[in-house]
């Protein structure tokens, strides 16, 4: 399968570089800061609000098809996917449902998201992935902005953590090109 193996190669030489922060309303753009602004009524004066809180309805309608949410598992540490959105679905052509952070390919992609969700769990805040730029083969770099929201069913520990994803028509063609 001389196309599977060039896909492999390609995801394979992805280099990832990005700022990571916390969020603010001043650095979100577009429908993250709407997201943002539900987000924070939601949670009120505490530092999260319930999963079951969250009713993707009132959330910005270009953003929920990207969206992604894990349920952090603990002993051993583990995130798995209990929300994966249909156009992250269309653009990696797989749907994780189901399956741990762990299992994402490519995997330094998989890495990354680990390492973001630990420091959510330990600043128990929501953090904003800046100027993030995937390089192919071709070269070419592409920025968007990530947002990872944490959730708390006990009102101490993240329990979920959304992610969502500012995708332009640009960023999408481009990850269809990889």
């Amino acid at each position: 399968m001389k196309e599977d193996d060039d896909v492999a190669a390609i995801f394979r030489t992805i280099e990832l570089d990005s700022l990571v922060v916390p969020v603010t309303r001043a650095i979100l753009v577009g429908e993250q800061k709407e997201l943002y602004r539900y987000w924070t009524e939601l949670r009120g004066r505490h530092f999260a609000p319930p999963w079951e809180a969250f009713d993707f309805d009132r959330a910005p309608k270009r953003l929920v098809p990207h969206f992604a949410a894990v349920e952090v598992r603990r002993d051993p540490l583990d995130f798995v996917f209990v929300h994966w959105g249909r156009g992250r679905t269309k653009m990696q052509r797989t749907d994780y449902t189901g399956r741990s952070v762990r299992d994402f390919w490519p995997s330094g992609i998989a890495r990354k998201a680990i390492r973001e969700n630990c420091e959510i769990i330990a600043r128990r805040t929501a953090l904003c992935t800046q100027n993030m730029k995937l390089k192919g083969t071709g070269g070419e770099v592409f920025d968007y902005q990530l947002m990872r929201l944490p959730f708390s069913d006990d009102g101490t520990q993240v329990s979920h953590i959304l992610t969502a994803g500012l995708y332009d028509e640009n960023v999408i063609g481009k990850a269809f090109e990889l």
